[in-house]
């Protein structure tokens, strides 16, 4: 998938890694949401889970309107992202 306006007609897969951007069509993975895709509700996009930085995440939000850029996760980018999110959950869910 190439680089796409947010909300033109991107056909996103449930369970797959996007990074969206605001002003770099390219989405740079430093400087990019990164977010597994959830569902899409008219022109909202919904995320199981998202984060900036790979360090602190966040559970089931939406993609704020300032996004316009996405891309589809290379498959090393996905598995980073599963590896800190992996992470992240098992710190939390430790307490």
């Amino acid at each position: 998938m190439g680089k796409k306006e947010c909300n033109s007609s991107v056909v996103f897969e449930v369970g797959e890694l996007y990074l969206f951007s605001e002003s770099e069509p390219s989405c740079p993975c430093d400087r990019s949401l990164w977010g597994t895709f959830d569902k899409q509700v008219g022109s909202t996009i919904y995320l199981e889970s998202q984060s900036y930085n790979l360090r602190e995440f966040r559970l089931w939000t939406a993609v704020e309107p300032r996004f316009k850029y996405v891309r589809l996760a290379t498959r090393g980018e996905l598995r980073d992202y599963m590896y800190f999110l992996s992470a992240w959950e098992y710190r939390h869910n430790k307490r």
